[in-house]
């Protein structure tokens, strides 16, 4: 009897041990949970450099996060609101910006942009720096006559000039500089017939002056 007895409390235990063993433990408050955010940094230290009446050239420094930045985005606007203009992408830590307003202030903005396993990450905008354009001098008054026409372009672009226009330059809203011609007269033509549809900035060169205009190509 006694055996019996103790073979049925053998079976209780064993029965009760297994019950509580099925049973999900909660998780230490230890263990770790969803990965922290990674960062993509911020870039600092914007510096503007070689400012005149219609340029301005500009550079600024990455800083480390959990990601290499890829490249960097700027822009270059006349209020305080990034994306208000433009936005230009770099690969470098640096760009040039024209044309600009003579005699206005501006506001430069750059930030990261990264990529992890989930897709791309942009940083926060920097924090602007800031600068002013001087105002056109007297020499300017050598564009007082200046005409640019058609505009919309098709073909060529007529310029006329009282002054003699020595070169002319036209960029795309990249900022990069896609034409370049010298000439030694007061009214000339500019092919622009193989240049794709869109906006370009022109900027003509007479003795110590020069004007920037945009145009736009049909």
């Amino acid at each position: 009897m006694k055996n019996k007895i103790t073979l049925l409390l053998a079976v209780i235990f064993l029965s009760s041990w297994q019950s509580y063993a099925d049973v999900p433990k909660p998780l230490s408050s230890e263990e770790p949970t969803a990965n922290p955010l990674v960062e993509c940094a911020v870039p600092i230290n914007i510096v503007v450099t070689d400012i005149t009446s219609t340029t301005a050239n500009f550079s600024w420094t990455p800083t480390s996060g959990d990601l290499t930045p890829l490249f960097f985005q700027y822009c270059v606007v006349s209020t305080q609101t990034p994306e208000a203009g433009p936005t230009n992408p770099s690969g470098t830590t640096g760009s040039s910006y024209f044309p600009l307003i003579p005699g206005t202030t501006y506001y430069v903005y750059v930030r990261s942009f990264c990529t992890n396993s989930s897709g791309a990450i942009w940083s926060d905008w920097s924090l602007p720096a800031t600068f002013t354009t001087p105002a056109l001098s007297v020499s300017d008054l050598a564009f007082k006559n200046f005409s640019a026409y058609p505009n919309p372009v098709d073909s060529f672009v007529k310029l006329s000039n009282d002054a003699l226009i020595d070169s002319v330059e036209i960029f795309n809203t990249l900022g990069q500089n896609i034409f370049f011609q010298k000439y030694n007269d007061s009214t000339v033509e500019v092919d622009m017939a193989n240049f794709s549809q869109g906006y370009y900035f022109m900027t003509v060169y007479s003795g110590e002056s020069a004007k920037t205009i945009r145009l736009i190509k049909k």
